[in-house]
């Protein structure tokens, strides 16, 4: 499973944040299986919770591997499988037309990128403005998961959205700018949870891929778009059609 500096920071912090709020001492020569245990008893029943126990088990087989410690208090601590199917993360048309009829300004320009270009929030919130490029559609150079480039071009109408907020921008490089530096994937979540509590930016990425190929898009075209390395990974993010597959053959003319 391959996730970002960030997230394995951040899964940490929270171990370590656990340990001092039950005074716990943090020194990994005495940490306990118990310890640990009991810290994973109190994460919420998400798919975070596998990346989480993914990133303290790395960490330490890190430490008995490097010999910082004499033995991994973890080695028998099993990774739940992943989710097959991600219906928790389905998302309509008309629930995303609310979305976006809701969000104003920056958030407005952040449901673009997730929605329409099936960015991760992550890849937006560090776009540039010498990332977009421009032509007869805007096309939006992102590092992807693996430090991978892409190029996900945007249909007409997100282009003359994108390209009108950039104009507006002022001298900031990056297009969600924050004192120097870009915004954070947890202002991005904040945000849409005023516009829809129920859900997280993933949630959008989702939107793109079903709804794409639902509507006609080829799952090579979208996979390419995700930054997938494979289709298989497209296909977990796709839920079924609200509508037999003949009905959609049915809608097309002759």
């Amino acid at each position: 499973m391959l996730f970002s500096q960030e997230h394995y920071t951040s899964d940490l912090n929270r171990f370590r944040a656990y340990l001092q709020s039950e005074n716990i001492a943090e020194n990994i020569q005495t940490i306990r299986t118990i310890d640990v245990m009991q810290y994973l008893d109190t994460l919420p029943g998400s798919p975070a919770k596998r990346r989480r126990i993914i990133a303290i088990r790395s960490f330490f087989q890190y430490l008995y591997t490097m010999e910082h410690i004499p033995r991994n208090p973890l080695k028998c601590l099993k990774v739940p499988r992943p989710q097959k199917c991600r219906v928790e993360r389905k998302l309509t048309r008309s629930e995303v037309n609310v979305i976006l009829s809701k969000a104003k300004g920056k958030t407005k320009l952040l449901v673009y990128l997730l929605f329409y270009l099936g960015l991760r929030v992550s890849e937006a919130m560090k776009l540039k403005k010498i990332d977009i490029r421009y032509g007869d559609r805007l096309v939006a150079s992102v590092v992807g998961k693996g430090n991978k480039p892409r190029d996900v071009r945007a249909g007409k109408g997100t282009s003359i959205f994108i390209w009108n907020y950039i104009e507006e921008l002022q001298d900031d490089d990056y297009l969600f700018p924050f004192r120097g530096t870009h915004l954070s994937r947890w202002w991005a979540r904040k945000e849409l949870k005023k516009l829809n509590p129920n859900i997280s930016p993933h949630w959008l990425r989702h939107a793109f891929c079903s709804l794409s190929i639902q509507n006609g898009c080829d799952i090579g075209t979208v996979s390419i778009a995700m930054g997938h390395s494979d289709l298989a990974t497209t296909r977990a993010y796709c839920h079924a059609a609200e509508k037999p597959a003949s009905e959609y053959l049915e809608e097309c003319s002759i």
